[in-house]
């Protein structure tokens, strides 16, 4: 084997690695078998969050909460995050403010104790230019990371607005769609949390939702550890050295 080859080998064998560390795949909660499109959602709800356990879902005051599957983001990745991938399950809950501006929150509670926050994700999607979402955590955290966001086509200046993140408050930027922002994923601050909540300022006419999320596992899942292909990479370098090739 040429030493020539056995590099390109070594560096294959890296990058294959490398990419298949950085994809994630994320599954979302799971709705009860049933729910149909605008179908009435009777809070409080306790609900299965893929890889972690049950999440109690409360809301207060209550708007009026339905279910809803957003279509147009299944089997898809944010653009700007592209190692976050998931599959068709992309339901959540939804609140339209039909009649002028309302307030209230919607609470998450962890009931199998304090989920590993590096695999959890809230997804806020749907804001128009005047809502604001607020994010807090029991126990009370920094805030968060918005890690990417999936952009409705046609791209801006069409399609959904970006979400923009201050401290822990979620908004429009009103770069496209007035009422719409795309599919976000905030992750809270590693703690051992109890719960997360968000609290709503919602001008009329909006409606917008939420669901949770949790990294379950690679997307790919390489044959070989890391040391063991390097290892493999090194063997191949020194036979390529060795053969004078």
């Amino acid at each position: 084997m040429s030493r020539r080859l056995a590099g390109i080998t070594l560096g294959v064998l890296l990058t294959v690695v490398s990419q298949s560390s950085l994809a994630q795949t994320i599954q979302y909660m799971r709705f009860p078998a049933g729910s149909v499109q605008g179908g009435t959602l009777n809070l409080p709800l306790t609900l299965q969050l893929p890889c972690y356990g049950r999440v109690q879902v409360t809301i207060t005051p209550v708007p009026g909460v339905t279910f809803f599957h957003q279509t147009a983001a299944e089997n898809s990745s944010p653009q700007n995050a592209p190692q976050f991938s998931w599959g068709a399950d992309t339901d959540r809950f939804n609140v339209f403010a039909n009649a002028g501006t309302i307030d209230y929150t919607i609470t998450f509670t962890f009931l199998d104790g304090p989920p590993d926050a590096s695999k959890l994700l809230l997804v806020v999607a749907g804001l128009a230019n005047g809502t604001t979402a607020t994010v807090t955590t029991s126990p009370i955290t920094s805030p968060g990371t918005l890690l990417g966001e999936f952009h409705f086509p046609p791209p801006l200046p069409g399609g959904s607005s970006t979400t923009n993140q201050a401290g822990n408050v979620l908004s429009s930027a009103n770069d496209g769609d007035p009422v719409n922002t795309g599919w976000a994923l905030y992750r809270p601050q590693s703690a051992a949390l109890t719960s997360v909540s968000v609290q709503m300022h919602q001008v009329g006419g909006d409606g917008l939702g939420w669901t949770l999320a949790y990294v379950c596992d690679p997307a790919q899942t390489p044959a070989m550890s890391l040391p063991a292909l390097m290892l493999l990479g090194g063997v191949l370098a020194l036979v390529a050295l060795k053969s004078r090739c």
